[in-house]
This record gives structure tokens, sequence and C-alpha cells, in this order.
């Protein structure tokens, strides 16, 4: 519930943007760096991935914390007070839609579920507001002007626990389609491009080869109904990993 507000240092020559909480007045203790992917293109849609590590930069623990993003995404040639927001039950993400456009555009997560996904609405004549009008009424400072409106949403992670030093990432994709069926195709594109190992810095594969693992004998062998296969896989734990087991007889 503690609120911290602090600008991003520039970016650095490999397009990192780094908001340092450690320089806030109030500091919590978090560095987050964000990263971009190139845009994936084809015919049907457009998907950026957006990726944040997020480091315990104190010398105690963190437990429970909440990383949240205020997103407003506009329609092209749509006027706010047309704009609607469906959820994709495929992706666990959500887009803008429009009745009379079947051009849609939202986000969806690729390194988790949201732990939260909160709409605010605000009708009056549907003129847009300005950033720091949401930022003032969804933080309860200043109600939103009643002659403006927008759509816009509070995404939010899962609780997060980090001890000192430690890290996590969390990956979201930005999408724009040109229907409902292609942001969910998008999303799984995106989700598949993520998880794909990648040694080099493209931007595009979001795990990167592990440093080492250790693949030990199961137990009990023979086995009847069940064994236990153990391994170990560098890392901080926070991608899944996925063993498969052939019969080659």
């Amino acid at each position: 519930s503690r609120r911290f507000d602090f600008a991003p240092r520039p970016a650095a020559a490999n397009g990192v943007l780094c908001f340092d909480d450690t320089r806030s007045e109030n500091p919590v203790g978090i560095v987050i760096d964000q990263t971009a992917s190139p845009t994936f293109r084809n015919g049907s849609y457009d998907v950026t991935t957006i990726t944040w590590t997020v480091r315990n930069a104190r010398a105690t623990s963190i437990a429970g914390a909440q990383l949240a993003w205020m997103i407003d995404i506009d329609l092209p040639g749509v006027g706010a007070i047309d704009e609607t927001v469906a959820l994709d039950p495929v992706s666990g993400g959500y887009f803008h839609v429009a009745p009379r456009n079947d051009f849609v555009a939202g986000l969806a997560p690729l390194s988790g579920p949201f732990g939260a996904l909160n709409f605010f609405q605000n009708v009056g004549s549907k003129q847009p507001l300005s950033t720091v009008e949401k930022k003032q009424s969804l933080q309860g400072r200043e109600e939103a002007p009643a002659d403006a409106g927008d759509y816009y949403a509070i995404a939010a992670t899962d609780p997060i626990d980090l001890e000192p030093g430690d890290s996590i990432v969390i990956a979201v994709a930005f999408i724009s389609a040109n229907s409902s069926g292609s942001f969910a195709a998008a999303a799984g594109e995106a989700r598949s491009r993520w998880f794909t190992i990648s040694d080099v810095n493209d931007g595009l594969g979001g795990v990167q080869p592990p440093s080492g693992y250790r693949l030990d004998q199961n137990y009990p062998n023979p086995f009847n109904a069940g064994t236990t296969i153990p391994i170990q896989i560098a890392g901080d734990g926070s991608r899944p990993a996925r063993l498969d087991v052939f019969d080659l007889l």
C-alpha cells in the first residue's frame, strides 16, 4: 500500500530503461530494468513484448510486493465513447474494441497471469483524460473532471517475495489485431516466442540458456505405479521447465 513514484534513467545504449526506486524520496528498494522487443508483424496483428526485470536492491527481504501499471489504449479513429473492453479467455489478457470497428488492441501476460485487473471509466462527455488527471483520480487525490472521460485499466502482478539481490522477470505482450481471433493468435505467438530459448540478445526469445543442469537417477527403480526423476537447473527458479520422457522400446 506504500506509494512511490520515480522517473526512469535515460535508456542505455542497449535500449534498457532503469527505474531505480532507491533514488526516490521514500525508497522501497526496488530496481526495475525495462526492455522492449522488436515489433513482430504479419497481415493480421502486430506484437511487441515489454519485459521488466525486478530486483530487490535493499539488504532485507521484500514480502508480498505487487507491481501495477496504469494502461490506456486508444483505438485509432474511434471516439472514447464507443470503446468497450473484452477479456480474452485464451490468453488471460484483454483488449479494447469498438462496436463499429473490428480492430482491437490490448495486452496479454506472458510470464504468468495477472494478479489483479481492474477497469476504470469516467463517462462525462468522453473527452480523454490527461496522464496527470488519470494518476490523480487513481490515487484518490482528485476526482476526474466532470466534462472529461476515458477508459483505462490497472493491471497488477501476484504478490512477489524477493530476498536481497534476488530478481524476477515479468513480461507482457502489447497487441494490435484486426479481430478478436487474431488477438488470441497473436498472444499465442508471443508466448511461444517468449518461451523460446535464445542465446543471442535479439529481444525475441525470452529464456536464456541455463548455466548448468543435473539429471539424477530416478527412484524407486525399477518402478511400478510411479517414480521420481530429480532434475536441477541453474537459475532463479521463476521460469517453467519441462522434462520429456520417451519409451524407446
